[in-house]
């Protein structure tokens, strides 16, 4: 008696050099997740590395720059450049006022993103704006993001092609 079925692929069943592709592809995947996720992890460690400090002159009746753009953890040092004494006083109480005698200076280290503004509390038409923003992600933890990305998609076509 003969069994037309032995031999016969079952729907649903893969065989060995097939199951071995989708395993190695499930790994790839895996191993791009984590890729991923150590690159997003690692970003804001960058952070206190990257931390930069910036001058800003004071000399009536102008701060320079008057505008600023800097990211979280950055110091902001206004240096009096002038022999009339000034002061840089936030606009909505964000840091106590600094007082800046003749030639003095001082600094703010800025924590929180937002907009600044300040002025001169002596010469109040002397104003400045500090942008502060987050930190932007080292250009090479890029390539490791997009490679992942890759990865994961063409593990996806690879596992839709094999079905």
């Amino acid at each position: 008696m003969s069994r037309p079925w032995r031999g016969a692929r079952r729907r649903g069943t893969t065989n060995a050099k097939t199951g071995f592709r989708l395993r190695a592809i499930a790994l790839l995947e895996i191993a791009a997740l984590a890729i991923m996720v150590g690159a997003a992890l690692a970003t804001p460690l960058m952070q206190n590395a990257r931390a930069a400090t910036y001058t800003i002159d004071v000399d009536y009746p102008d701060f320079t720059p008057d505008f600023l753009l800097i990211e979280v953890g950055d110091t902001v040092t206004w240096v009096s450049t002038d022999t009339l004494p000034h002061t840089v006083t936030s606009n909505n109480g964000s840091w106590a006022e600094l007082d800046l005698p003749a030639g003095g200076s001082a600094s703010h280290t800025f924590t929180a993103v937002g907009t600044y503004t300040y002025h001169c509390s002596l010469h109040p038409t002397m104003t400045g704006t500090v942008e502060v923003v987050t930190v932007i992600p080292e250009f090479s933890t890029m390539p490791l993001v997009v490679l992942s990305m890759l990865v994961v998609f063409l593990g996806v076509v690879a596992a839709r092609r094999r079905r």
